[in-house]
């Protein structure tokens, strides 16, 4: 059987050296549009902020520019970026970041950036309490999961417990639980060389939907770890 030689390359770069990267800027908005009304509007970058320049970023309600917000970093995640304005329901607004509004460490300038922004009704969201059994005690991470099988939230536990999600846009939700062997918090996939096998996982048979304006209650039991 051919090998193929593999070349490694060491690239150091130089002071004058030119990156075509972009800056990504994502939100927090659903659908690229609604905001929760019980989140603040988020932005988060890829690299460090080293400067804003506030006369670049404006926002309008229909076309009449809006000057009463403010931008502040994070106490926690320094990559993300919290815009306080006080939105108002049936109201539209349109915010953009022009060239240069944010500016990273490597001289990385943000490009031009529209959102048109409604603030989600409040009738649209609900809440959903598991009471949770386990017969046996041991590590757990619940996921919640969207229609689409992404992770939305997780919560840790190890012996019996209640969790509330509180303020949930309506919709279907599933719930899977990771048997957490290593106490890591996410489901590990093994590894075959060092003969580690992949954490064993339990799904909810039932779908936990969230309705608008409503309270759902339900109860699990998570049975006993499955042993190979």
């Amino acid at each position: 059987e051919d090998k193929k030689e593999i070349q490694t390359v060491n690239i150091n770069r130089a002071k004058k050296d030119v990156y075509n990267q972009n800056m990504v800027v994502k939100d927090n908005l659903i659908n690229n549009q609604y905001l929760s009304p019980f989140t603040a509007l988020n932005f988060s970058f890829q690299t460090p902020i080293k400067s804003i320049n506030l006369s670049k970023i404006k926002l309008f309600e229909d076309s009449i520019p809006l000057v009463k917000f403010k931008l502040s970093k994070d106490s926690v995640d320094f990559l993300r970026y919290k815009f306080d304005f006080p939105w108002e329901e049936d109201k539209r607004y349109n915010l953009r970041f022009e060239t240069g509004a944010f500016v990273g460490f490597l001289g990385l300038e943000s490009k031009p950036f529209d959102r048109k922004i409604m603030l989600a009704k409040k009738d649209n969201y609900g809440s959903l309490e598991v009471k949770i059994t386990t017969e046996e005690p041991a590590n757990y991470v619940l996921d919640l999961l969207n229609a689409q099988k992404l992770v939305i939230r997780s919560f840790y536990f190890s012996k019996d417990t209640t969790i509330t999600v509180a303020n949930f846009e309506e919709g279907k939700y599933f719930i899977r639980v990771v048997y957490d062997k290593n106490k890591n918090g996410i489901w590990d996939s093994g590894n075959l060389k060092r003969g580690i096998q992949a954490e064993h996982i339990w799904y909810n048979p039932k779908e936990s939907s969230i309705r608008g304006n409503w309270e759902r209650k339900e109860a699990i039991i998570i049975p006993k770890e499955e042993r190979d």
